[in-house]
């Protein structure tokens, strides 16, 4: 009986002092981490930084939960591999998204296609960042902010015109879907 009453008083007491030190409002001001916040962005480095993020739209490396050449600029998968320039190789169960595409048979399933919608458009929502960025930018010589501008606006150019080629791809599919 006494030492079930010591026990309630060192529990009674550990979660008044828990509580008395782990109650506050501290955790609810901390910035975010691993992440950066607009403030930090709209410096010269900062829309240097977003430059670069939507550069690496080019190769496909920007793109979360594929391989880059899925999504790159080069267009192995949509390019080489239906023109009959390049041959998917191996067996049909390797890669079966690039054997649809090899026989032109276009499924809205295939990841291939979603990915490089998804590639594509992501490099024109980064250009789009670095443009809105760097509206807000104090730090930097007109110069460089014209030479900004102008780079973003042909990534944005280039992302769009790569939507434009693979447009005639996509546009044959839907007509199929819809026929």
């Amino acid at each position: 009986m006494k030492s079930n009453n010591i026990v309630k008083i060192f529990l009674a007491t550990g979660l008044t002092v828990g509580f008395a030190i782990g109650c506050s409002d501290e955790f609810l001001t901390r910035e975010p981490q691993a992440q950066y916040s607009p403030t930090a962005l709209k410096t010269a480095k900062g829309v240097e930084g977003v430059l670069l993020g939507a550069y690496a739209m080019i190769d496909g490396t920007g793109l979360d939960g594929q391989d880059p050449w899925m999504n790159d600029i080069h267009n192995w998968v949509f390019g080489g591999v239906p023109s009959d320039d390049a041959y998917k190789g191996t067996d049909a169960g390797d890669q079966p998204e690039e054997t649809f595409i090899e026989r032109w048979d276009f499924q809205a399933t295939n990841n291939h296609i979603k990915n490089k919608w998804r590639g594509l458009f992501k490099g024109v929502a980064r250009t789009n960042d670095v443009i809105n960025t760097l509206k807000d930018v104090k730090d930097i010589t007109e110069a460089r902010r014209a030479q900004i501008l102008a780079e973003a606006k042909f990534l944005r150019g280039l992302f769009h015109f790569e939507a434009k080629k693979c447009g005639r791809i996509f546009l044959t599919l839907m007509m199929l879907l819809l026929i």
